[in-house]
């Protein structure tokens, strides 16, 4: 009875979660890391239709479900889904704002591929903060406004 509870619980949280406005087009986040394509495995390890991290997708999961689901979930899209809407809408503005970094969609979008941390590298620089980004984060924002 108590894991029908809880179980319930997440899905309700879950629920009423996807309906917060998240400012992010998670649509283009989809189209730029797969293409849609649920199987899709980058040369770095990445997998899923939003192509996350053996190592990220352990810590949400374990936040969000309250125990680690093994990797290979990442090729459920219900799940996976489930799972970088919650990175995206709670997770990386909570760390973002841990580190005093503005909550805009172009610290979210860029803070999806390089990490929290990465941004926050990035601000400390005056001016274009944009600029100090890894190569590849500043090719993700482009095709993310192009999208």
């Amino acid at each position: 009875m108590r894991m029908i509870v809880i179980f319930l619980s997440i899905i309700l949280f879950s629920c009423v979660f996807c309906l917060a406005d998240s400012n992010v087009n998670m649509d283009k986040i989809t189209k730029i890391e797969s293409r849609g394509n649920r199987h899709a495995v980058s040369s770095c390890g990445a997998r899923g239709i939003r192509q996350m991290m053996p190592y990220t997708w352990a810590r949400v999961t374990r936040e969000l479900y309250g125990h680690s689901l093994p990797f290979r979930y990442s090729s459920v899209n219900r799940i996976a889904i489930r799972v970088s809407n919650y990175y995206m809408n709670v997770i990386i503005p909570r760390e973002l704002r841990r580190y005093h970094v503005p909550v805009t969609t172009e610290t979210k979008v860029a803070a999806y591929d390089c990490g929290p941390y990465g941004v926050k590298k990035a601000m400390r620089h005056k001016g274009n903060w944009e600029r100090h980004l890894p190569s590849e984060t500043r090719g993700y924002l482009k095709k993310y406004h192009r999208a």
